[in-house]
């Protein structure tokens, strides 16, 4: 842990980057997805926009498909 040397906080970069699945292969489960806007690649359900979300570790689909 390290901390910011102007405020004292924990400036530790939390690895976004899926560990399980990566996250080509969870965008490619999006992409085959009914729920998915492609044009925005942005879920129906819930208004995420997926390039993005597939990337966060803590982040779920809303259905369960990953």
């Amino acid at each position: 842990m390290s901390e910011c040397e102007n405020c004292g906080e924990d400036s530790t970069i939390k690895e976004p980057m899926t560990y399980n699945m990566s996250a080509a292969s969870r965008f490619k489960i999006c992409q085959e997805c009914e729920y998915l806007s492609p044009t925005l690649n942005v879920c129906k359900k819930c208004s995420c926009f997926m390039l993005l979300k597939v990337k966060l570790t803590w982040e779920k689909c809303p259905i369960g498909k990953w």
